[in-house]
């Protein structure tokens, strides 16, 4: 869900995989695990989670496909309004 939330507002990918480094990092004492799990996947499909998010974002306009699956404009700037409004982080 955040990564489609970041970008939605145009995070870049860059920046959204280091999010997503960085709650593998917090994720590693509820589950010792599950990074090695996804290092398992990455290293099978010869990719990294910046090349994965990059893919991704580059594969479909996100926004768009959203609208096209139900997503009102309307509520699309509400979400953008919200997550970029100052003073909320």
């Amino acid at each position: 869900m955040a990564f489609l939330l970041l970008a939605i507002v145009g995070v870049s990918g860059e920046d959204i995989a280091h999010d997503w480094t960085m709650s593998v990092d917090r994720l590693r004492s509820r589950d010792p695990t599950f990074e090695g799990a996804l290092q398992e996947v990455l290293d099978r499909e010869r990719t990294s989670v910046a090349d994965s998010i990059e893919r991704i974002l580059n594969s479909f306009d996100i926004p768009s496909r959203l609208i096209g699956g139900g997503l009102a404009v309307t509520d699309l700037k509400a979400i953008e309004h919200r997550l970029l409004a100052p003073g909320l982080g």
